[in-house]
């Protein structure tokens, strides 16, 4: 802890109890230092960045991602060091490449049982999956949701580039329910194989018009899931599904997939939504 006993006296000091693997690499970096964003602040946002680095701040993430430093007490609204010595380190789960005609077998048997599981009304572009009307202003991009849905289907990777570029910004706030729909489009292709040949090319198209359309923070997450490192509760949503069947994967799924919708107003939601239809659509098309 030299580093932050060095400098201890300018800056306040608190310490990690976890980090992600990538926050880790980031502190090295920095010598520890974090430094609040008040864009961020004053949107209730608790990232912030040490150096160049985006990072999560906070004491009670609802699940884990690479990019998360957990404190013991609440971060300073300024800039602080963190000591990180004895902080445990989660690193995302290996990149396995798992069989996509797999998990999309899989979740076209449990589609049912998730449906069943979720009474009322389910948030964000998902409910379209839900067979429930989209709420405003989701509700204006229906048509848009639709046309990314039939290029999947299609697997026409011009019409899914078009597609996913035209929902990106699409909803309310920093990291909006079009980006995450599309991010995870994108943590899919990252994860499942067959990977299409021309995937390098659609995802480094999205991520370019994405700096053009949405909001920095957004692009930086999008590229996360675009890599297939992201929320350790999308991991297990996609894990269960790559499992065999049996009797406890519908359970396992749904609590999974209970700790991801508890992320932001709606974004788990909208991340396994854009899981669900880069999958099932080539094989088992949902309409929507």
């Amino acid at each position: 802890m030299s580093f932050a006993l060095a400098t201890a006296g300018a800056l306040p000091l608190v310490t990690a109890s976890r980090l992600g693997e990538r926050a880790l690499a980031a502190l090295r970096r920095s010598g520890g230092r974090i430094d609040q964003v008040p864009e961020y602040a004053r949107s209730g946002l608790p990232y912030a960045r040490a150096g160049a680095e985006l990072v999560w701040v906070g004491c009670a993430p609802r699940t884990e991602h690479p990019r998360m430093v957990v404190l013991e007490s609440v971060a300073p609204n300024e800039s602080f060091l963190v000591a990180y010595d004895r902080a445990t380190v989660w690193p995302a789960p290996v990149r396995v490449r798992l069989s996509g005609s797999v998990v999309a077998a899989h979740l076209a048997v449990l589609m049912p049982q998730l449906i069943a599981a979720r009474s009322g009304a389910v948030p964000g572009f998902a409910a379209a999956l839900w067979r429930q009307p989209l709420r405003f202003p989701l509700d204006r991009a229906h048509a848009r949701l639709r046309t990314l849905a039939q290029a999947l289907r299609a697997g026409d990777p011009q019409s899914i580039t078009q597609a996913s570029i035209a929902l990106l910004g699409v909803g309310p706030g920093l990291t909006p329910s079009g980006d995450d729909l599309v991010g995870g489009m994108l943590f899919a292709y990252a994860l499942c194989d067959p990977r299409p040949d021309w995937h390098a090319a659609v995802t480094a198209d999205i991520l370019a018009a994405g700096e053009r359309r949405t909001h920095p923070l957004s692009v930086t997450l999008l590229g996360d899931l675009a890599t297939g490192r992201a929320y350790g509760a999308l991991h297990a949503c996609l894990s269960v599904l790559a499992e065999p069947l049996s009797d406890t994967n519908a359970t396992t799924l749904i609590a999974a997939l209970d700790r991801l919708g508890a992320l932001g107003h709606c974004s788990g939601w909208d991340l396994f939504a854009g899981l669900a239809l880069a999958v099932l659509q080539p094989v088992y098309p949902l309409e929507v």
